[in-house]
């Protein structure tokens, strides 16, 4: 088995997971954000100690799922804590945060055994978790739970006394621009050419079979 055919498994998991995204109108944003950081935390680390394909299978699916639902969540997050003058600009920050977090992946996996990796990764649902508790539940939700009171505190909490709406539209695409000219760069400068080449051609620091010790 090899890592193209445990990722494709992944993303697939990620599929039910988005289904379940809704369970944040239930269940508030924040407590769903929390809650979904550990499993996603503990899938980490049971790849690391993982000995079996099944194993892996399954890891992948929690994974995914716990994925799937924290990005959705987190979009929701955005979109209702911010005026509409910058959310545009906070959403293209979560996706480039992500897209951020998969390149410094691929980068450290040419140094780090693929165990190495994924118990670095399950640093980081651990440090949601964290940051989760001190943020607060969004004014939208304690305004349709009626806490009025707590959905004015939240409100200035996130906004302050003063609105800034120092980046707006026009700085949006400007950010998503000088990051595909990176983007582009990068391919252009790192990226080796697989047109017409097998795996064993190419560098194998860009090519790792997942192997797993039974």
């Amino acid at each position: 088995m090899n890592t193209c055919n445990l990722k494709h498994h992944e993303k697939l998991c990620a599929l039910f997971g988005g289904m379940f995204g809704g369970v944040a109108m239930q269940y508030g944003r924040k407590r769903v954000l929390a809650l979904m950081s550990l499993p996603f935390s503990l899938s980490w680390i049971l790849t690391v100690f993982a000995k079996s394909v099944e194993t892996m299978f399954f890891t992948a699916f929690i994974g995914g799922f716990c994925c799937a639902i924290v990005s959705t969540v987190t979009q929701v997050y955005i979109s209702e804590i911010s005026s509409p003058d910058i959310r545009g600009f906070l959403s293209a920050i979560q996706k480039i945060a992500g897209h951020m977090g998969m390149l410094i992946s691929y980068l450290l996996g040419a140094y780090l055994d693929w165990r190495q990796l994924a118990m670095l990764v399950s640093v980081a649902p651990i440090m949601l978790f964290i940051s989760v508790i001190y943020i607060p539940e969004t004014p939208s939700f304690l305004v349709l739970r009626g806490c009025d009171d707590e959905a004015h505190r939240s409100l200035q909490w996130l906004r302050g006394p003063h609105k800034n709406a120092w980046f707006g539209l026009h700085g949006t695409f400007w950010l998503y621009a000088c990051i595909s000219c990176a983007g582009l760069f990068f391919v252009i400068m790192v990226v080796p050419e697989t047109k017409g080449r097998d795996l064993e051609e190419m560098d194998p620091k860009y090519v790792r079979t997942l192997t797993i010790n039974r």
